[in-house]
């Protein structure tokens, strides 16, 4: 049975699939899915892909999933690999579940950097890509309708509390000046491309500080601005973490933002 077909009986209640019904139930639907077991994003890839294989476990132990094209439950089978925190692993195992493995659907890795990968290799070999918490609002186009986000919103929409305290707020309470740390992923980039667009007063762009090239949970080495190092009245920034760095600028009586992925606690 064709992996279109199986797609189109899975989605028997949303369309007619009249293909898929005429065709004769598959023995297994293959699952395809990567996990981070170390590296910087194991600890929010391996509980969602130990939640996953718990639920294939209930499924299976209930006799599959119903599909009701075909009226029948059909078991679940999962082809995993570990991608250990690398988008370049997680790209080269992704193209093999699909061309090699022949998994019906494909599941992302955990969280915006592992996805963003998935992302154009689903939507280029027409694969279903079921998103478990990738948000960058750039996966979500008109021309890929092959993606499915499970539960969290898109991360454009994450900001907007804090704009709207900033730009309602802010001005009553004496904030004039914001200062931002942002990772430039698909994450926290989407992030803090809303934060610009939802502050009502333009902010120099100076006044923001990315960690381009500065990988989390390392010390940074120079990647702070000058324009940045005189707004926080600090030396030099080489060696400095970006939690020490929000101290500078708290020291400095600047007002500073940060998204959680600045942060070595960071989930995407």
């Amino acid at each position: 049975m064709t992996r279109l077909a199986i797609v189109a009986a899975l989605m028997a209640p949303l369309t007619t699939a009249t293909a898929a019904q005429a065709a004769d139930a598959p023995a297994e639907i293959k699952l395809g899915t990567l996990y981070a077991s170390s590296g910087r994003f194991a600890s929010i890839s391996m509980p969602v892909h130990d939640g996953l294989k718990l639920w294939i476990d209930q499924k299976n132990a209930d006799g599959g999933v119903y599909v009701k094209a075909f009226d029948k439950k059909i078991p679940l089978k999962l082809v995993a690999y570990d991608d250990q925190s690398s988008t370049a692993t997680a790209a080269t195992l992704y193209n093999q579940l699909i061309t090699q493995d022949k998994v019906d659907i494909l599941i992302a890795d955990s969280g915006s950097v592992l996805t963003s990968v998935a992302v154009p290799i689903a939507r280029d070999h027409k694969m279903l890509l079921i998103d478990q918490t990738g948000t960058g609002a750039n996966f979500f186009t008109s021309d890929n309708p092959y993606i499915a986000l499970m539960a969290d919103p898109v991360s454009s929409v994450w900001p907007k509390p804090l704009a709207d305290f900033l730009t309602h707020d802010g001005p009553g309470l004496g904030i004039k000046r914001v200062a931002m740390l942002y990772a430039t992923n698909d994450f926290t980039g989407t992030q803090a491309t809303t934060i610009r667009k939802l502050i009502r007063s333009p902010i120099p762009e100076s006044s923001w500080y990315s960690t381009r090239a500065c990988p989390l949970r390392r010390r940074t080495t120079r990647c702070c601005s000058t324009t940045f190092e005189r707004q926080v009245r600090t030396p030099s920034c080489i060696s400095d973490t970006p939690r020490t760095i929000l101290r500078s600028c708290a020291t400095s009586r600047t007002t500073v933002s940060s998204l959680s992925s600045c942060f070595p606690s960071t989930r995407d």
